[in-house]
């Protein structure tokens, strides 16, 4: 997956099932980390734990403007699938013969992003649990 994006970085949590994809990713040459989404966080005085500060980072990134969302056509759109497995939307060919995603589709994969919502313990942030999110 991460050689088909540019070599792009696979963060996976290592509790539990991801262990195994991480070493299954490393055999298949993907660029991936594993991550403890418990562990301490570097700023132990501000995150809870290290998944409160990963969410914290993204936000600060995003907010300041250093990554942003983006809808990257399929290099070859002739033969890729009809529904683009980032949003889920339609592949429509414009007059000129180019392909491209439909309007709104910026919009719907935002949507499809997680917005976890955050709490005070102990004077730390503390990201709401993954269960609790879907």
């Amino acid at each position: 997956m991460s050689r088909k994006y540019d070599n792009a970085l696979i963060a996976v949590d290592v509790c539990g099932l991801g262990a195994g994809l991480v070493d299954r990713l490393i055999e298949m040459g993907d660029n991936v980390i594993g991550i403890d989404n418990a562990a301490r966080s570097d700023e132990p005085d501000k995150y809870y734990n290290l998944r409160s500060e990963i969410w914290g980072k993204a936000a600060e990134m995003f907010d300041g403007g250093d990554i942003e969302l983006r809808i990257t056509p399929p290099a070859n759109p002739l033969v890729a699938a009809r529904h683009s497995p980032l949003v889920g939307g339609e592949l429509k060919q414009s007059e000129a013969g180019s392909f491209g995603h439909t309007g709104g589709e910026l919009i719907k994969l935002k949507g499809q992003l997680a917005t976890p919502t955050y709490e005070f313990r102990n004077g730390k942030i503390l990201i709401e649990s993954k269960s609790e999110i879907k």
